[in-house]
């Protein structure tokens, strides 16, 4: 069996990549953004590629950043409402969530045999995966590997024993917090591994004993718990960092018009500059970088919140964007059978 097929492991990305796309403070990613930003039109005012000469194409400029800015406002606006219209909620549908948060913590409880599931993320994700591990570890110790079938069996549960010790060791170092436990288990390939373990099931329903059935049976629910537990958590970090996104730009958006509505104003008198043409660019470059900040705070942090939603948008044994290898007895299509 093919172990990209069944486990997690990394994500597409390089190193620099996932560090830039999830890794990173977001403000420093920002920062970073309006310093190349700076640099480029600097390098471009240098060799007179642009100018800031002409009142004309500035008052245009300016006019298109106030735009702009609020265009940006708005849509954050339009995002913190979406966030509030799930916060209110008549008091039946309020206990419905709860008590499908607490149903939740208790089959992740009872899964992994503990008194009561841990209140931390990384903790609660850390106890799933040992389970996991220890469902997966079950199932090939229940397999004698007599034949091609449960050969089969035993390398899925191998394969899954160790990506989801792997998972578990993340974990277990790492910091408490929403994000930090969605980041760590991003790249676990949990719907490839239900996948995976409900066609074993089906495929070789006849060839395994009842002992080794309920122990994949029991992996896959732990999985599916697993599943669930990341979406919860991806939902809650998705909403606060939505909400403190909003927060910001607002904080962001009243500077960002004054700095347009200043460029602009620097060509209010009749004789055009108000400022010397020569130091023109050192004060109208850092305007119009105030002016993107809006735009640079936003970008850094949908590229965070798209980079997980992308990795982690499946529910269940759905992989829409992975390619099913031909003789991977895992994961053929059933259909061809």
């Amino acid at each position: 069996m093919d172990e990209d097929r069944t486990g997690p492991a990394t994500g597409s990305e390089s190193g620099l990549l996932r560090w830039v796309l999830l890794d990173a403070n977001r403000f420093l990613i920002a920062a970073g953004i309006l310093a190349v930003s700076g640099i480029v039109l600097a390098v471009l005012t240098a060799t007179d590629v642009i100018a800031f000469t002409n009142e004309n194409s500035i008052n245009r400029l300016a006019n298109g950043m106030v735009a702009g800015t609020f265009s940006v406002v708005t849509i954050v606006i339009t995002i913190n409402q979406l966030i509030l219209s799930r916060q209110f909620a008549a008091a039946s549908q309020l206990r419905e969530r709860l008590d499908g948060v607490m149903e939740l913590r208790e089959d992740i409880a009872r899964k992994a045999d503990v008194h009561a599931s841990p209140a931390e993320p990384t903790a609660l994700l850390e106890v799933v995966m040992s389970a996991v591990e220890d469902r997966a570890i079950r199932l090939g110790e229940t397999v004698a590997e007599d034949n091609e079938r449960e050969r089969e069996i035993s390398e899925y549960a191998r394969t899954v024993a160790e990506t989801a010790g792997e998972a578990r060791d993340r974990l277990d170092d790492a910091d408490f917090g929403t994000f930090r436990a969605v980041s760590l288990t991003i790249d676990y390939d949990d719907s490839q591994q239900i996948y995976a373990g409900r066609y074993l099931q089906n495929e070789h329903a006849e060839g395994i004993d009842e002992e080794s059935d309920e122990a994949l049976t029991d992996l896959i629910e732990t999985l599916q718990l697993f599943n669930v537990a990341r979406s919860h958590f991806k939902t809650t970090y998705m909403e606060r960092e939505l909400s403190r996104l909003s927060r910001l730009i607002t904080y962001l958006g009243i500077p960002a018009v004054l700095a347009a509505l200043s460029t602009g104003l620097l060509y209010g008198e009749s004789g055009g500059l108000t400022i010397s043409p020569e130091i023109a660019p050192q004060v109208i470059i850092p305007l119009i970088l105030v002016v993107l900040s809006p735009l640079a705070l936003l970008s850094a942090f949908v590229l965070r919140s798209a980079t997980v939603t992308r990795r982690t948008a499946s529910i269940g044994p759905m992989v829409p964007n992975k390619e099913v290898e031909e003789g991977t007895a895992a994961v053929t299509d059933v259909t061809e059978h």
